[in-house]
């Protein structure tokens, strides 16, 4: 990461989003690949807090662990975020 004297903001390099761009135009030539890159554009009339606003909760109270990760120690954290209500999170 570096930092970006234009908007006085953490970023990373310029070669860095254009190798994610490439990644993405790569990826996306797979039919079932769902990858996409998010750009800053200040053009854009609106904000990505407000598209996030718009995302609708997930009610997940009601997804069970598979039972093939329910011993799997790495795995707990899925546990304890399928049990936390979505909008406590």
């Amino acid at each position: 990461m570096y930092w970006d004297d234009k908007y006085g903001t953490h970023s990373v390099s310029a070669e860095v989003v254009a190798k994610m761009r490439d990644l993405v135009s790569t990826d996306a030539q797979n039919p079932v690949s769902n990858s996409f890159l998010l750009d800053d554009d200040l053009s854009i009339p609106f904000t990505t807090e407000e598209i996030a606003e718009e995302v609708p909760d997930i009610d997940m109270s009601n997804i069970e662990m598979p039972s093939s990760l329910r011993h799997v120690h790495s795995a707990q954290f899925l546990m304890q975020h399928l049990q936390t209500p979505y909008s406590l999170r």
